[in-house]
Order: C-alpha cells, then sequence, then structure tokens
C-alpha cells in the first residue's frame, strides 16, 4: 500500500526551488498522476518554471482563458515581466481576485501578487497580501522582502515561522542560508555550506550558484566568486542576476573595468528593467544632477 504521505511533486518543486527550472520542467515528464488535484499544481509548476527559465511566450501561447485560476495567475505574472507597461492591468485583476473569497485563499493567487508587486517596487503592500500566508513559499518570498528592505529582524521572525513549520523543507533551509548572510561573521560560512551542500547533492544553477558567490564576496573573495558565476554561466547560460553579482565582482577588482562594463551591458541587453540596473541608473541621474548644479554655479 502506497505511502499516502509521499508528496509525488517533490522532485518537481525541489527541483524548481533549487532554480534548476529544466530539471524540473524534465522531471515533470515522468510523473504518472492520477489526481486530478495534482494534475492541475504540476501543470502549475511547469509553466513557472518556464517563465523563470524566461520563456514566457509559451506561458502567454499555451494558457487559455478556461485554464485554472492558479494558471491564469502565472500568465498574468508572464504578461507583466514581458510587458512592463502592463503591470498596472496585471494588478488590478489580481487586486479583483484578491477582493473574491474564494479567489483569495488561492496560494498561487497571493504569491503572484506578491511578486507583482515587488515588481512594482511596492514592498508593503506584497508583505501585506502574503501576511499570515501558512505557505512556505510565500514565507520564504516574505524573508526574501524583509531582507531586501534591511529588516534582518523581522526576517528572522518570519524564519522561525518555517523551521516551526518544516525545517527541512528545501525553502526553508534556503531561507536560512540568506538570512545567516545578511547576519554576516559564522552566518555566512553557514549560508554557503547550505548552498555547496544542494550543488554537490542536486546541481548548480544560476540561483545557488549566485548564492555561493555572495557568500564568497561577502568574504571579500571575488576571484573565487567570479569562477563560480562564470561556471553557472557556461553550464546555464546567462541570466540578470550572474550578469548583475559579475558587475559588482569586477567592481571590487584591480583592472577589471572592461569586465564590468561588458557584464553591465550583456545585463541591460537581457533585463532593462532589473532592479539593479535601474539603481545604477537612479545613482548616475542624481550624480548628473549635482554635476549640473556646479557646473551651473
Amino acid at each position: 500500500m502506497a505511502d499516502e504521505h509521499v508528496d509525488e511533486l517533490f522532485e518537481v518543486k525541489n527541483f524548481f526551488h533549487l532554480g534548476c527550472y529544466q530539471s524540473a520542467i524534465l522531471a515533470s515528464e515522468n510523473l504518472r498522476l492520477t489526481s486530478e488535484d495534482l494534475k492541475a499544481e504540476l501543470n502549475t509548476l511547469v509553466y513557472r518554471a518556464h517563465l523563470a527559465k524566461g520563456a514566457a511566450a509559451v506561458v502567454l501561447r499555451d494558457v487559455k482563458p478556461t485554464a485554472t485560476l492558479a494558471l491564469l495567475a502565472v500568465r498574468l505574472l508572464a504578461v507583466s515581466s514581458s510587458n512592463p507597461s502592463m503591470r498596472g492591468s496585471a494588478l488590478e485583476q489580481v487586486q479583483k481576485w484578491l477582493g473574491d473569497v474564494i479567489a483569495s485563499t488561492n496560494k498561487t493567487v497571493r504569491l503572484v501578487a506578491g511578486l507583482l508587486y515587488c515588481q512594482d517596487g511596492n514592498h508593503a503592500e506584497a508583505l501585506r497580501v502574503l501576511h499570515g500566508s501558512t505557505d512556505l513559499e510565500a514565507m520564504s518570498l516574505t524573508v526574501q522582502i524583509l531582507l531586501s528592505m534591511h529588516r534582518v529582524d523581522l526576517a528572522e521572525k518570519e524564519l522561525k515561522r518555517m523551521t516551526e513549520t518544516e525545517e527541512d523543507n528545501t525553502l526553508t533551509q534556503l531561507s536560512i542560508a540568506w538570512v545567516g548572510l545578511h547576519r554576516g561573521k559564522n552566518g555566512v560560512q553557514e549560508a554557503y555550506n547550505i548552498f555547496q551542500d544542494f550543488i554537490e547533492k542536486y546541481q548548480t544553477s544560476a540561483k545557488l550558484a549566485t548564492g555561493a558567490a555572495v557568500c564568497a564576496m561577502a568574504q571579500g573573495q571575488f576571484k573565487e566568486a567570479v569562477a563560480m558565476l562564470t561556471d553557472a554561466r557556461e553550464r546555464e547560460g546567462d541570466s540578470a542576476d550572474l550578469l548583475a553579482n559579475l558587475y559588482v565582482c569586477y567592481t571590487n577588482m584591480a583592472d577589471a573595468e572592461e569586465q564590468r562594463e561588458r557584464a553591465l551591458r550583456q545585463l541591460s541587453a537581457i533585463d532593462a528593467n532589473h532592479p539593479f540596473v535601474a539603481r545604477l541608473n537612479a545613482a548616475d541621474q542624481s550624480f548628473d544632477a549635482q554635476a549640473a548644479r556646479f557646473v551651473s554655479a
């Protein structure tokens, strides 16, 4: 008799959360599910993996208006990600869902709402939408948002909820790593060990390589970080986060100006709206404005 507690989607979920998106898609093809609910959840994961790979066109092509609410939410995220000018209408639609008694309980709807608000730079609203969720992915996103706001204290509280829910879960372990990295000192080494353990147990990904590289950067090991990021690029191709961190590495290395500028050009070509690019552009504009004041004076 089969164990009713076995998660039939574990492998797909695990690869997805580790950033191994193609492996998640391939693992999904080997599953033979009988539960309609599990089939629906699997479809949602697969299309989220396509979107995470940068294949928004696949989601937009395949997900029809008659799809499940979860898939429609993923489609909405694909619309916003591929065309930032549509973000306003995407937020309007997700707000309608959040105002519906039934739709608002859908975990994918709430997660997508949080991601859309993050894309829009509205972290306060993202946290409001995610608040109180018992879904580990929503809690993990909450931790990431709080860390981006430099609220390590609140991130630690949310992490405590995650460890009490399921300490050994991949999402919980990744959150432990990110919080440890922000704590500094011994936390950096703990974070590095977690990223490396996942790489050795499963496979590398841009997400895991970036995590390990950031740990190396935090310890001033920029050449080692470049090697990790370069290896991930050779295995998986370019990603915006990899290039952003390569830019940071080259900025802290002597005689690497050419590599730094190349990384920035490649990052801008892949994702001109990436938050890192936006911050650099804002800094340049602020500098130009201040310089103009002195010139006019």
